[in-house]
């Protein structure tokens, strides 16, 4: 049986494998419990990435932590996610695929807290980026894959996945109005005060 993945961290792999032409390894053991999500390398280019998911609808990224009310952390705070890419743990373990080679840290969100001057995307960014970090969307990742979804064939399941949306999607308005092209014919075969057209008009709407 296979390792599981998160299935952001899928996603996410998954755009490294297709967009940047990256080798991946995920859920990376560390010492003391401590796990990375996501190393990359591009062969040709070399460059490579040290990506972790923090991609919460519930709790957004905040400038700092919150806690519960019994005081556990919601882990959703740049000062604990930095920890997520420096903790002594994890930096040895890197060195054991990347060596003393330089490597981007990239952090993958779904968004973050807005309040104030704190809760700017471009607050959070740039205090990120003086930890050496670059804080990216889920959904421009999604985007991006989005273009591939037809280039790659269907076997795979986050791309044929992506397919079926895309679609979906796209064929929402024709099937919409063909619902209700279909309601009015019904609608049509009644008198008007007929209790089945009245029926038929309440579900409609």
């Amino acid at each position: 049986m296979g390792i599981c993945i998160e299935p952001e961290v899928h996603i996410i792999e998954k755009y490294f494998q297709v967009a940047k032409h990256c080798f991946t390894i995920t859920n990376i053991k560390c010492k003391r419990g401590h796990e990375i999500d996501l190393l990359a390398i591009n062969l040709k280019t070399f460059q490579r990435y040290h990506v972790e998911a923090n991609v919460s609808t519930t709790f957004p990224l905040r400038f700092t932590e919150i806690n519960t009310k019994i005081g556990k952390s919601r882990k959703n705070g740049l000062d604990y996610l930095r920890e997520k890419f420096n903790h002594p743990c994890v930096t040895e373990q890197i060195k054991v695929f990347f060596g003393d080679e330089p490597y981007s840290k990239i952090l993958c969100v779904y968004d973050v807290h807005k309040e104030g001057d704190y809760g700017t995307i471009n607050f959070i960014s740039s205090e990120a980026q003086k930890l050496g970090i670059d804080v990216v969307s889920i959904s421009e990742i999604i985007e991006r894959l989005k273009q591939f979804r037809a280039i790659k064939g269907s076997r795979d399941d986050v791309l044929r996945l992506l397919d079926l949306i895309y679609c979906c999607e796209k064929n929402t308005p024709k099937i919409i109005k063909e619902k209700k092209e279909l309601w009015d014919i019904m609608d049509s075969q009644f008198s008007i005060n007929s209790p089945k057209r009245k029926k038929m008009q309440k579900l409609k709407n």
